[in-house]
């Protein structure tokens, strides 16, 4: 009799080869996760906040994050908060917003009274075996009480923080092969605070520069040429080229980091976030794949946000009210509607009529456009959207609707200088009907 060939059992072949690959996938990636968490695991340190729980990151958390003067050591119970950024992480759907407190922002702080806003670091510091019992480093306490003020402060969670000094940032600058940074105007400080304790000047030219660590460090810390809302501006800016580079250069970013990481987290960095759990890490890495940098949104506790009720010396006293619904939209996140963003279009082609005729498109998809002009030059070849800093969701709805790219604003051939809040649209022949 004729035998047929067997064929039944090659499906259970595939899926054990399947299921042995997995494994192995895992396994790798176990490892891997293992290893990182191992080079992490010294900068993490418990919250000593009563009834603090463990962050859990996938979730959605909103992470305290203090820059501290790097003259002074983690544990020197005299250091401020010179920064002070709230960062909300949303890995499940890739959204990040920073919220920038000024420092002499006027609070209460338990059991202290009115002060600054960065002096809660201090006071925590100073009282941390008082306040949070004897196993609590002055780095502890001045991180919880940091914590507990701005979250009073806001009426909003604060659910880990992160504390870093100033050489730690320009290392990580550095890791990551510098950044490009747009400078809108030109700054000059001639009271920039050196290592040793003096001062000295440092200026900035307007314009995209390459900026190493230390520069990178002068550009965000300098306040003398304006103010710490000038200052806050910078840090946010810095902070979205950071990510823009570890997105554009993964993962050799992320290879640069780790090499640099065990000096840093010993010695530079203390953290609340579990970054000793796997968890968390995947939960990060998901953010890292979904977060789109043009898309991150910025706000600020500013004049131009929220009334100040008054001055005091150089505190700074905010309506009360404004300011806990600054934090709401914080938390909530914002919509295209809700930034009311205007549209420029201009025409930079030779083709008459062409703005016009996208900006009656572009309105009669309700969207607020501005009167159409012509562009510097009528020889553009290529449309783009330059994304209004105020206005990331409507940028990326008009570029979308276009579909046309989007670009960040400095980077316009001809350095527009729109409004915040205004869009601009420059068409090229690519728009142009054939």
């Amino acid at each position: 009799m004729r035998k047929h060939p067997r064929v039944a059992r090659r499906p259970s072949r595939l899926l054990r080869r399947f299921v042995i690959s997995a494994i192995v996938i895992f396994g790798v990636i176990a490892l891997a996760l293992h290893g990182i968490a191992s080079l992490l695991r010294p900068a993490v340190v418990a919250d000593p906040r009563p009834g603090a729980a463990q962050a859990t990151v996938l979730g959605g958390t909103t992470l305290l994050v203090l820059g501290v003067d790097a003259r002074d050591s983690l544990d020197d119970a005299a250091a401020r908060s010179d920064t002070l950024l709230l960062v909300r992480l949303e890995p499940l759907t890739g959204r990040v917003a920073l919220l920038s407190l000024p420092r002499d922002t006027r609070v209460t702080i338990a059991d202290y009274g009115d002060a600054k806003i960065n002096a809660a670091y201090a006071h925590g510091s100073v009282s941390a075996q008082e306040r949070y019992g004897p196993a609590a480093s002055p780095a502890q306490g001045g991180m919880a009480l940091a914590a507990a003020t701005v979250a009073s402060f806001l009426d909003t969670p604060v659910d880990a923080v992160l504390q870093l000094d100033f050489t730690a940032f320009a290392r990580v600058v550095d890791a990551l092969g510098g950044i490009t940074v747009t400078v809108p105007r030109r700054i000059v400080d001639d009271a920039y605070p050196t290592a040793d304790r003096q001062t000295t000047r440092v200026v900035f030219e307007p314009g995209e520069q390459q900026m190493d660590g230390a520069t990178a460090l002068r550009y965000v810390r300098t306040r003398h040429a304006d103010s710490d809302f000038g200052r806050a501006e910078r840090q946010q800016q810095v902070v979205a080229a950071l990510l823009a580079q570890l997105r554009g250069r993964a993962p050799l970013g992320a290879i640069g980091l780790l090499r640099v990481a065990p000096e840093i987290m010993a010695d530079a960095v203390r953290t609340t976030l579990p970054l000793d759990r796997a968890d968390a890490l995947l939960a990060l890495a998901l953010l890292a794949w979904r977060f789109d940098p043009a898309l991150l949104e910025r706000f600020a506790l500013a004049p131009e946000t929220v009334p100040i009720v008054a001055m005091e010396g150089s505190d700074i006293i905010w309506e009360h009210a404004a300011v806990r619904r600054l934090a709401a939209q914080f938390r909530a996140g914002r919509s295209a509607a809700d930034e009311q963003a205007q549209i420029q279009v201009l025409n930079g082609t030779g083709t008459s009529g062409l703005a016009r005729r996208v900006s009656e498109e572009l309105a009669a998809a309700g969207l607020l456009v501005l009167p159409p002009a012509d562009a510097a030059r009528a020889d553009v070849a290529r449309s783009t959207v330059y994304l209004a800093p105020a206005a990331p969701l409507t940028s990326r709805a008009v570029a979308e609707r276009l579909g046309i790219g989007i670009e960040p604003r400095d980077r316009s051939p001809d350095m527009i200088t729109a409004a915040g809040t205004v869009v601009v649209v420059v068409l090229g022949a690519d728009m142009a009907p054939r």
